[in-house]
């Protein structure tokens, strides 16, 4: 069983046709070879009458591909299966569980519509393009570090299903919103780290906050539960009109007073009751449309 979860059957010798090649699998076939030089492609669906199913690793990388089709039959892809193109849009099939580590890293793309079957995003599997728009489904229950960084985004809503964010996720964006669920317990390294985020609110579930996780932003706020017990090192740095609003007695106390960071008492000080706003995230309706469809 390889690492999508997929039994493998292979045949030692790969089926060519054309410019692809094809390893067989226990439900279909998944493309592990391309030779061609083209810089348009479409993927039919089936090979010997038999569903494509997956895009192998590393396939596609370095092809100097402007657009490709996958066919609807794919249900994962692969390492760096499309690392380093020119492809400024992708369509990602409907019945697609798992994208791989980097497997759209260093491309063009601009907007992104990841489909409800998608459980799983790989580390840097978008990262450095210039992606604008993000919707995330409720089937995500992983993305990994760096699957973001790099790009252009503006808004953010991370869905419930999410436990932990990693290391830059969604790190060197556009972000000035963001909205966090009360499943996430871990915020890790340089997670949201060189955004444009005004204000955040750390939801009670939370209890770790990792380095520079919010570091060179423009925060002016930052709401803390009693639940947070760890912040790591620099975690706000390069915040300079931050102010830490929590409660008294707690742990994010307790933090703001060691790093000279002005204190807000929720509850008890009207200042920081005028400072809190839910957070602006703007997903376009056409986008959210497309992906409820």
């Amino acid at each position: 069983m390889d690492k999508f979860g997929i039994n493998k059957v292979e045949n030692k010798i790969c089926n060519v046709i054309g410019d692809f090649g094809f390893k067989k699998k226990e439900n279909g076939y998944e493309i592990d070879r391309y030779s061609g030089n083209s810089k348009e492609i479409i993927i039919n669906e089936k090979y010997n009458e038999i569903p494509i199913i997956g895009i192998g690793d590393e396939i596609f990388h370095y092809s100097g591909l402007m657009s490709v089709t996958i066919p609807e039959s794919v249900t994962y892809i692969g390492d760096r299966a499309f690392h380093a193109n020119n492809l400024s849009e992708i369509s990602i099939p409907k019945l697609v569980s798992h994208i791989g580590d980097m497997a759209f890293s260093n491309n063009e793309l601009t907007s992104l519509i990841i489909p409800e079957s998608v459980k799983a995003i790989g580390n840097n599997a978008f990262k450095n393009n210039k992606l604008t728009q993000v919707v995330i489904p409720e089937s995500v229950t992983y993305i990994g570090e760096f699957a973001f960084h790099k790009n252009q985004i503006k808004g953010i809503i991370i869905p419930d299903s999410i436990t932990r964010i990693y290391n830059d996720s969604f790190s060197n964006n556009l972000l000035t919103g963001v909205v966090i669920p009360d499943s996430v317990t871990h915020i890790m390294w340089n997670a949201f780290k060189n955004n444009k985020l005004t204000g955040i609110i750390i939801p009670d579930s939370v209890t770790c906050l990792g380095e520079e996780c919010f570091s060179d932003n423009n925060l002016k706020y930052v709401i803390l539960g009693n639940s947070v017990t760890d912040i790591g090192n620099s975690a706000f740095k390069n915040n300079p009109d931050l102010k830490i609003c929590c409660k008294k007695g707690s742990y994010a106390e307790k933090y703001s007073k060691k790093n000279n960071i002005p204190c807000l008492y929720l509850d008890t000080d009207e200042t920081s009751s005028s400072l809190v706003k839910k957070p602006d995230v703007n997903i376009p309706e056409k986008t959210r449309l497309n992906h409820i469809s």
